[in-house]
């Protein structure tokens, strides 16, 4: 009983020392030296990937014979072959129907209204004579809107992590010389921390104003005009041991 006694003692001692001794490490570490700093990056690169959305929708033509939507969705598949646009680079956004006659209407008339079908497409385009190569050859009448959905770059997460870099390496190097002010040096880094993503997409045209200007457009008047850069931008957070 007595050999037990010393053994459960001395267990006793070992677990509080060890607890003693983390807690010591702890505050020492807590202890440390060490500068918090900021760094910063950006980067503005040219889109190469432009996705253009085309809402085609069926329509009465003067003879007042409904065009369908089948007519005109092989119509504009047609002429985006001829203007060098090659299937892979379409794709079906989506597909509907709708009334055009509101509810007065429809209950002065007592009457089941018509529905018109419509397609929406979504091209992808490399510059801006691309497009307005198929643009000025749209059918006027079944081209319901068109305007720029969304614009990337093929390098994009390339980029992304050249920029994260520089703002990190920016962030040291603040470190340092603000070290460097007081007779200091910033030594290893503590924690390293990505603060916020503020890539910049420029803003698109309305809907209705991209149209029109499609629409009015002369021929690849666009050409050798590029659009407006994209803007990529990281901050990091960084802690170094001041030594």
């Amino acid at each position: 009983m007595k050999k037990m006694k010393i053994i459960t003692a001395a267990l006793a001692l070992f677990l509080i020392s060890n607890v003693t001794k983390a807690q010591t490490t702890a505050e020492d570490k807590d202890k440390t030296k060490k500068i918090e700093v900021t760094g910063s990056a950006e980067m503005e690169v040219a889109p190469d990937e432009i996705y253009v959305n085309f809402t085609l929708q069926e329509y009465y033509n003067k003879a007042k014979e409904k065009i369908s939507i089948d007519f005109i969705q092989k119509d504009f598949l047609d002429r985006c072959t001829k203007a060098g646009i090659t299937k892979d680079r379409i794709q079906i956004q989506n597909m509907s129907g709708f009334d055009q006659s509101n509810w007065y209407w429809r209950k002065r008339k007592k009457e089941q209204p018509d529905l018109m079908a419509s397609t929406t497409y979504i091209i992808k385009f490399s510059n801006a004579g691309d497009i307005d190569k198929i643009t000025n050859s749209l059918d006027d009448n079944s081209t319901q809107n068109m305007y720029i959905s969304k614009t990337s770059n093929s390098k994009m997460e390339d980029y992304r992590k050249e920029v994260k870099i520089k703002a990190l390496q920016a962030a040291k190097a603040k470190a340092q010389y603000l070290c460097e002010s007081i007779g200091e040096k910033a030594g290893q880094a503590l924690l390293i921390k990505e603060i916020e993503d503020s890539e910049y997409r420029p803003p698109m045209m309305g809907k209705m104003m991209m149209s029109n200007m499609a629409m009015d457009a002369a021929p690849t008047a666009n050409e050798g005009l590029d659009f407006q850069k994209i803007k990529i931008r990281y901050e990091m957070l960084a802690q170094f041991a001041i030594q």
